[in-house]
């Protein structure tokens, strides 16, 4: 397979293949880019068919009607839509290079052999739409009306049949069409017929007319049509119809067009031809590339962002003028790489592009341009039409500021920012050197018998490690096998023993012989029989059998029950008591209450007239007071007054007489017991009980017994509990007070004896044991059967342990404390770290790490690598203002002429060039301007043409996500480089389009061609460029999240740096949640309510950080947001991000 057949395949991968595609399933004709021709029927004295008569017969200039006709309303409906047509198709074309109008005829209409649907032209006649002398004309453009590509290509991949590439390349031209419209369709049912297309060509085809086109829904075509039948129909639509979806296809069409010339023209160029070479080769040898041994120094590298080792190498090869692959996980840099390297790029007075089909990747370079203040000097395109205004806008601004460029440039001392920056990068070199003396001192063997360096990068300080002070140098390295091989023996026992239930959760079988088995066996059974007893007396006390942990929990809390009990011996107490648990007393009452105590307290304080008095008769005392007070008042009232004696005789009895201030007290006392009365008749009233009585020291001592009853009945119900409590519970349900005693005490009595089986237990068993025997009652037969069967193994592993000497003894049963890891390796790191702080002793120098000296010396490096970092910034902003105005030119009269017209280009009104247009013309202008450009590949083919000089127009391409991308997708844009850098990682997800079916060759090939092998730019790339990889990890925060990637995909080729607190917090960054779901239609509600929960509980616990949800299909990503948007409330200001 040649190179040209690899473009070709590569054009029709681009085809989209699904519903979106409106040249497979046309269902309504949008005014913007449709019209049905059969709407022009007579419009013009002619009908509809004419139409496709003059098209079939080739004519130039086809008639369609009037532009305006102030007589027919017909004809201005159709003109006008024609105007919006003609309009949409002239914007495309200018913003994408593209001519996509077509007329479409005939149309199929039915399923394929899969179900899926279709609707869609048969053939396509190429048109312009133009105003001609008063007339919308259709002018054919020169080229031949051709079969629907997207239509035969989803034949081949839903009906699965191969098409022959004669049928996909069939066109209809002059040399090859019948002219007469009955001939050519009759040659189309010929053809039809001929090939492996199975298509319904019948008679109403041949008539000479059309039909209308119907609207219809997807619906209506999946219940209508019939799987696997598809029928013509004599409709036409004019229309946009893209052939291949997508903005790279003009541009493949030129690439094969240029690459089949330069093979006719050439005969050298044929080996070429037959692969890829000769654009990946191309890209690498635009330029003179220096040997890769003389790296950049410090002074020479003007990068703005920070560096490791890693992303330094390639940013060099890249600067000595490779094309390259840089490789690396999410992580490593890779957008620090491409920012640092379009920063020294630009300042050089390159032109750089970004190339990226995740539009968060290119935000995230952008945003780190920002930073540097590149913003102004990059072009962000994420959609070329609707970024235009931005971008005209962002060029007029680089224009009006290029005096105050000028200035900005001037004020500053370039000599100095150049001397300052050559210094810093000095000292840091300096700053290098000096470490040289630790580095020496890290490779000292002669002690322990193995270098500190290695001790460093075999040891963990943070992993797994026991206290070996004054035993490690019992251990050199190399002498210690024995111990080992013990230690490895211990192990196997460990391993042998793994699937035991027995291991490693049990008690020391040191002691134990195996006559005892059957009492291991006895203690095992007897668990089960307690807890069944235990099920049965309490279901039937209570219906309801309580489980092992609620059992337990009643005989933890027995004091409490006892509380309850002793507190709610009494009726009344009970009586209230229920009042509270049926929400009738509720704690505002006893806010109420606790107030009327007080104040009826001090209105019985501070006196009342007794019980001389009755109730009934207070009112009217009352009255017969108030009379005697304005009788006593007056002399002559006074004599006369009939109640002397009555208020006499009542007065005496409580010291008083009939004078005025005493007859006023004796008011004040009745009025008392009057106020108090009405008191206790509310609280009566609300407490639902009896406290009035004639005599008001009978009455207080009621509402006295009152408050000890609420009291106890309040302390009563705390001690309850949660509702979900038993002893709660109980209390509810109980029919009466005797009741609730009887069933209270019943389940004391019933739970007594747990304690003192579990004791019993626990001389056979561990509480884990106990615990899990009592969640899974059929562990206990595990457990019987197996013991006899392990305890062998059981006991000659508790003898191995004392084999070991003494010491090893003693750091055996150090290591014995951890059980997360082997011994071997709690061993090797805890011997390690102990040797560790042993020659940190001996070799001082070793020490620098955690003294002043080090710290100086890394602050001082730390500072130098900043300022340098700074330094880079303002010099590069220097030179890119500076090339804004370096090539200006002038008139004779001194006035600048650059970048005139393209200035009057970005700020006019009217006819507005697209971005297309304005590279065409005003390029180099521009690059001067904005010399960095971040976009997609296809906008990339929308707005950059291709040159006629090699189609370069950047000096450096870049792709990131590449692993992402599919491979004809980036071909474009490379070919619009000099030199091409490639990144991404081949160890994530390959690239791929929900949303799209791609097409696919179908069968095997005679001669396999390598490039159509590979799916990702970035695996086509790695067959010919060189490749280099990204070492230091650095976002994850701890050595869990990317060990395991590291170690099974990256050949442990990464470098882990680990954040320093993270790591010292001794907890796992990843954690498992089972969640007992179901799958129903692809999503688990319960998984999902989970991940709901959890992320409600991070967010009030860790408001600072942003949570980040993971799915593994579309529906579950559905159903999750919509239980947040549902569910969570407003995040308040500063809270968790999603």
């Amino acid at each position: 397979m040649n190179q040209g057949s690899v473009l070709k395949t590569y054009l029709r991968r681009l085809t989209n293949l699904t519903a979106r595609n409106r040249s497979l399933v046309l269902t309504t004709l949008p005014q913007e880019q449709f019209l049905d021709i059969h709407d022009l029927d007579f419009l013009d004295g002619k009908p509809s068919f004419d139409v496709i008569a003059q098209l079939i017969a080739q004519k130039s200039t086809v008639t369609l009607c009037d532009v305006l006709d102030p007589r027919y309303e017909r004809v201005n409906a159709a003109s006008q839509r024609l105007k919006r047509i003609a309009r949409t198709e002239a914007f495309l074309r200018q913003e994408r290079g593209a001519e996509d109008l077509h007329v479409g005829y005939p149309f199929v209409r039915g399923q394929f052999a899969d179900g899926t649907v279709v609707r869609g032209p048969l053939l396509f006649f190429p048109v312009t739409l133009d105003q001609d002398r008063g007339k919308w004309v259709l002018r054919r453009r020169d080229e031949p009306a051709l079969l629907n590509r997207s239509f035969l290509l989803a034949y081949s991949h839903f009906n699965g049949t191969k098409l022959p590439e004669a049928l996909l390349e069939t066109t209809f031209g002059e040399a090859n069409t019948d002219r007469d419209p009955l001939a050519f369709r009759t040659q189309l049912y010929e053809l039809l017929k001929e090939s492996v297309l199975e298509l319904n060509f019948n008679s109403e085809l041949f008539a000479p007319h059309l039909v209308p086109f119907e609207r219809l829904s997807r619906s209506d075509l999946e219940t209508s049509e019939k799987k696997g039948e598809l029928k013509l129909y004599p409709q036409a639509v004019l229309g946009i119809f893209p052939q291949a979806g997508s903005y790279l296809a003009p541009d493949y069409e030129e690439l094969i067009e240029r690459r089949e010339q330069s093979v006719e023209d050439s005969e050298e160029n044929l080996a070429a031809s037959e692969s890829l070479n000769w654009l990946f080769n191309r890209a690498a040898n635009q330029s003179q590339l220096s040997t890769l041994n003389a790296l950049l120094s410090e002074a020479n590298s003007l990068l703005p962002f920070p560096v490791d080792a890693s992303q330094e190498a390639a940013i060099r090869r890249v600067k000595a003028g490779e094309s390259l692959v840089i490789q690396g996980p999410p992580g490593t840099g890779k957008s620090q790489v491409i920012a640092n390297l379009m920063a020294d790029f630009a300042a050089r007075g390159k032109r750089v592009l970004l190339v990226c089909q995740k539009r968060a990747a290119l935000d995230t370079v952008y945003a780190r341009l920002r930073q540097v203040g590149m913003d102004d000097f990059a072009a962000l395109i994420h959609d070329f039409q609707h970024d235009r205004a931005p971008l005209y806008a962002q060029v007029a601004g680089q224009i009006d500021q290029l005096d105050a460029y000028r200035r900005q440039n001037e004020s500053l001392d370039a000599i100095f920012l150049e001397r300052e920056f050559t210094q810093t990068a000095r000292r840091i070199e300096s700053l290098t050197a000096q470490l040289q003396e630790f580095k020496d001192a890290l490779f000292d063997e002669s002690v322990c018998g193995i270098s500190p360096k290695e001790l460093y990068l075999t040891s963990d300080p943070d992993g797994p490690r026991v206290d070996l002070s004054h035993l490690y140098k019992s251990f050199r390295f190399g002498e210690f096998d024995e111990f080992l091989r013990r230690l490895g023996q211990l192990e196997n026992y460990e391993t042998r023993l793994a699937d035991s239930p027995w291991h490693p959760e049990r008690l020391d079988f040191g002691p134990f012989h195996f006559s005892d088995v059957p009492l291991f066996q006895a203690a095992l059974r007897a668990i089960p029989v307690f807890v069944k007893t235990l099920s049965d007396q309490t279901e039937a006390l209570l219906g309801q059998a309580l489980s092992w942990n609620e059992a337990v929990g009643i005989e933890t809390a027995r004091e409490r029950w006892r509380e309850v009990l002793e507190l709610l011996k009494t009726d009344g107490v009970w009586a209230i008591f229920q009042k509270i648990l049926n929400g009738e007393l509720t704690t505002e009452f006893s806010h109420w209450l606790e107030a009327r105590v007080a104040e009826l307290d001090a209105i019985y304080g501070a006196g009342l007239v007794g019980a001389s008095l009755k109730s009934a008769e207070l009112p009217v005392f009352q009255q017969t007071l108030h009379a005697a007070l304005t009788a006593r008042r007056g002399m002559v009232g006074w004599w006369f007054f009939g109640e002397k004696d009555r208020l006499r005789t009542e007065a005496a009895r409580y010291g008083l007489t009939l004078s005025l201030p005493h007859l006023e007290r004796l008011t004040q006392l009745v009025e008392a017991r009057i106020s108090w009365e009405s008191g206790l008749a509310e609280v009566e009233t609300r407490a639902g009980v009896y406290l009035l009585a004639d005599d008001p020291a009978v009455a207080q001592a009621l509402f006295e017994a009152l408050r000890h009853q609420f009291a106890q009945a309040q302390r009563a119900f705390r001690l309850l509990g949660k509702p979900a409590d038993r002893l709660h519970m109980v209390a509810r349900q109980a029919e009466n007070r005797n009741a609730f005693h009887h069933t209270a005490a019943t389940l004391l009595e019933i739970v007594h004896p747990i304690p003192e089986r579990h004791r019993a237990w626990r001389a056979f068993l561990t509480d884990g044991q106990i615990d899990a025997i009592l969640h899974d009652s059929t562990r206990t037969e595990i457990l019987a059967q197996r013991l006899p069967r392990d305890f062998d193994l059981l006991h000659e592993l508790d003898g191995l342990r004392m084999e070991f000497s003494r010491t090893e003894g003693e750091v055996l049963q150090r290591l014995s404390t951890i059980h997360q890891f082997s011994l071997s390796t709690i061993f090797q790191n805890s011997l390690r770290l102990a040797w560790l702080d042993d020659l940190e002793a001996r070799h001082p120098a070793l020490c620098s790490v955690s003294g002043l000296k080090m710290a100086q010396w890394e602050e001082e490096l730390q500072t130098a690598v900043m300022r340098k970092q700074a330094l880079s910034r303002d010099i590069l902003g220097l030179r890119l203002r500076e090339q804004t105005y370096r090539n200006l030119e002038r008139n004779r009269l001194n006035n600048v002429v650059t970048y005139r017209d393209l200035k009057h280009q970005v700020t006019k009104k009217r006819n507005i060039w697209p971005v297309r247009r304005l590279l065409s013309a005003l390029s180099d202008e521009l690059f001067d301007l904005v010399p960095c450009w971040l976009a997609s590949p296809e906008s990339v083919s929308a707005l950059f043409p291709l040159n006629d000089c090699g189609g370069v127009t950047f000096d450096l391409v870049i792709f990131d996500e590449a692993s992402q991308c599919f491979a004809e997708q980036g071909i474009p844009a490379l070919y619009r480089g000099k030199q091409a850098v490639i990144a991404g990682d081949r160890q994530q997800l390959q690239p791929s389009d929900v949303y799209r079916v791609r097409f696919e060759e179908n069968g095997i090939s005679d001669e396999p061609e390598p490039d159509l092998e590979v799916d990702s730019l970035l695996d086509l790339a790695s067959r010919y460029l060189p490749q280099t990889g990204l070492r230091g990890h650095y976002r994850s925060q701890s050595l869990d999240l990317i060990q395991f990637s590291n170690e099974r995909f990256y050949g442990n080729s990464l470098q882990l740096l680990p954040g320093f607190a993270e790591i010292n917090r001794w907890q796992p960054a990843i954690e498992y949640r089972h969640v007992a779901g179901w799958w129903q239609a692809q999503q688990n509600e319960t998984e999902a309510r989970a991940v709901v929960e959890l992320v409600r509980h991070l967010s009030e616990t860790e408001p600072e950080n942003s949570l980040g949800i993971v799915t593994f299909n579309y529906p579950q990503q559905q159903l999750i947001q919509d239980l947040l948007e549902a569910k969570a409330p407003p995040a308040p200001p500063g809270g968790a991000k999603l």
